[in-house]
């Protein structure tokens, strides 16, 4: 890729090489906030309950952090924060319909694990911002949640979460006629687009056996159309290589955990992609494939040359190649055509 920016090209590119920085920066703040309970700041929430808002909660969470530069952290946690509802996901029909004992396959177990009160949680899919700010949302709830989880020996492996309700909504009230997911899990997509009158059969595509026993055993007794479910054992990859999807009316893929497991895999989906099909956590998958293409840019205005592209030592690397080559003869001579290189629309035509 040629790059040839004016001076005020130039700044206007450094600004997004800011917010990739500024956005890696809130998602690890953000995954920390899940991950590690805070026992100050729980604490401090449950004695200050009774005046809980949104609001609130960001000024609590913005206290506590160590930041330089307020200006650039506010737009991030503003609106990122949220006093959740429990009864709206204690109500959800997957919670009111499954409720399977704790059982053993293997080295997976199926048991139901718990949110603490006053204790953040991954909430939403991203939402992109101006220059490409990546807004994420964490929820929170005053009472203990209990949620349904698979695990193994590398800790949780599949889990029906507020999370996961939300970003497979979207998914679940496109679905109709003859649906085909990637990917058992605990069977919450399945489940709900059964459910729908629109849908005439779900076809749930897994690898795993044990998956499968323990779903079939423990979950799918309790489905109210499970007439309508059809599973079979098969690699997607391998599925997608010897079957025509055109008999299938929705195709919906969730085949990983997060957008970092995921993103070399959506990769080889796109690729294979005949028909229309539709991803878990997409927004995120391409705002991470954003980042690697903006990484590129950098490189290539540091003068790197093809070696630089060749010995591929990890997974990382092998993104930033692919996209070198996939741009290896584009000019850019201005700030504008960057920008729309780095468009959902145009990154996603690079990988196919």
């Amino acid at each position: 890729m040629e790059i040839k920016l004016s001076v005020s090209d130039r700044q206007k590119f450094i600004n997004v090489e800011k917010q990739k920085s500024y956005n890696i920066e809130i998602a690890s703040l953000f995954n920390s906030l899940c991950l590690y309970n805070d026992e100050y700041l729980s604490d401090y929430l449950k004695e200050n309950e009774k005046d809980i808002t949104n609001t609130f909660l960001f000024q609590s969470v913005l206290n506590l952090i160590d930041v330089d530069d307020i200006k650039m952290v506010r737009p991030y946690l503003e609106h990122s924060f949220n006093l959740e509802d429990i009864n709206k996901y204690l109500s959800n029909p997957y919670y009111q319909t499954i409720k399977p004992f704790e059982d053993h396959n293997h080295d997976v177990k199926l048991t139901t694990l718990k949110y603490e009160p006053f204790t953040f949680f991954p909430l939403d899919e991203i939402k992109i911002e101006d220059n490409y700010r990546e807004i994420s949302s964490l929820g929170l709830f005053k009472k203990e949640y209990p949620y349904l989880a698979l695990i193994d020996k590398e800790g949780i492996w599949m889990c029906i979460t507020p999370n996961e309700i939300n970003t497979m909504q979207p998914y679940v009230d496109k679905a109709t006629g003859n649906v085909i997911t990637f990917g058992l899990g605990l069977g919450y997509f399945a489940f709900m687009a059964s459910n729908k009158k629109e849908v005439k059969k779900v076809t749930i595509i897994e690898r795993e056996e044990k998956i499968i026993d323990i779903f079939k055993k423990n979950i799918l007794p309790y489905f109210p159309h499970k007439e309508k479910i059809e599973i079979i054992k098969s690699d997607a990859l391998d599925y997608l290589n010897k079957v025509d999807m055109n008999q299938y009316d929705f195709i919906y893929y969730d085949l990983w955990h997060n957008p970092n497991d995921g993103l070399n895999l959506y990769i080889k989906l796109k690729k294979l992609e005949k028909k229309k099909s539709y991803y878990w956590l997409e927004e995120s998958l391409i705002a991470l494939l954003r980042r690697y293409m903006i990484t590129l840019i950098e490189e290539q205005l540091k003068g790197y040359k093809e070696k630089e592209y060749i010995n591929i030592t990890n997974d990382d690397d092998a993104i930033v190649s692919m996209l070198y080559y996939a741009t290896k003869e584009k000019k850019i001579t201005t700030f504008e055509e960057i920008n729309n290189l780095l468009t959902n629309e145009s990154l996603l035509s690079l990988i196919k």
